[in-house]
C-alpha cells in the first residue's frame, strides 16, 4: 500500500513528536 511522500512523512513526523 503506497502514500503521498508529504502525506505519509508528515504522519511519521506526528507520530515521532507524539
Amino acid at each position: 500500500m503506497q502514500f503521498n511522500s508529504e502525506a505519509g512523512l508528515d504522519i511519521v513526523k506526528n507520530i515521532i513528536v507524539s
